[in-house]
């Protein structure tokens, strides 16, 4: 085989590598757009209720420390917080596996309506909703950039609303769970027998 021969083997080769190597790409970033797709397909049934329900609890919760402020009856608005909390609850089941990272903050909001009821219209308690607010905030981000991009939530983003959650558990009250006034005049009524869950280790 003489050089000409030898370069256009040579050239041949190169072609024929350089398809299989742009082949790969292209396969590669066409399962990785299909990836994406599918998984803000997963998400965009529940991307609103998602976000409402991140708000309402947010939401009513803060007016219910208003009136505990004021004196007034707020057992209905803690209804409406624990409502919202259930459907809130409800989604992050649905998603835990498009949403990596995110349970933790979730599951603290689920239960900022009983710990607003807890702190009795404190400054703790105002505290605590300032954080959950900020929480919402993050986790509003998270979940809507996880729909745009088709990903996972970031690292960066996880551990964000992983110092938030853990600011939050400082702050997150102990002992009996308040009992709901049956003629909804006075949420500030501790019962004995009623006590909130373990606090969420910190991680």
């Amino acid at each position: 085989m003489d050089g000409a021969q030898i370069a256009t083997v040579s050239a041949a080769s190169i072609a024929a590598l350089a398809a299989m190597a742009t082949l790969g790409v292209n396969v590669e970033t066409a399962y990785r757009k299909e990836r994406r797709e599918a998984h803000r397909k997963s998400l965009e049934p529940m991307l609103y209720d998602i976000q409402d329900a991140l708000h309402e609890v947010i939401a009513t919760s803060r007016t219910q420390h208003n009136r505990l402020v004021d004196g007034k009856a707020s057992a209905s608005w803690r209804d409406k917080g624990d409502k919202a909390s259930k459907d809130l609850d409800r989604l992050r089941r649905r998603v835990r596996y498009q949403l990596p990272g995110l349970e933790r903050g979730f599951y603290v909001l689920v239960r900022v309506p009983n710990w607003t009821a807890h702190r009795r219209g404190s400054q703790e308690g105002l505290h605590l909703l300032d954080l959950a607010d900020e929480l919402v905030q993050l986790l509003h981000d998270a979940v809507g950039s996880s729909w745009r991009t088709g990903k996972t939530p970031s690292r960066r983003q996880i551990d964000r609303i992983d110092q938030v959650v853990n600011e939050i558990l400082a702050l997150s009250p102990t002992g009996p769970r308040p009992a709901k006034d049956l003629f909804d005049i006075d949420d500030s009524v501790l019962s004995d027998a009623d006590t909130d869950p373990a606090p969420i280790a910190a991680s």
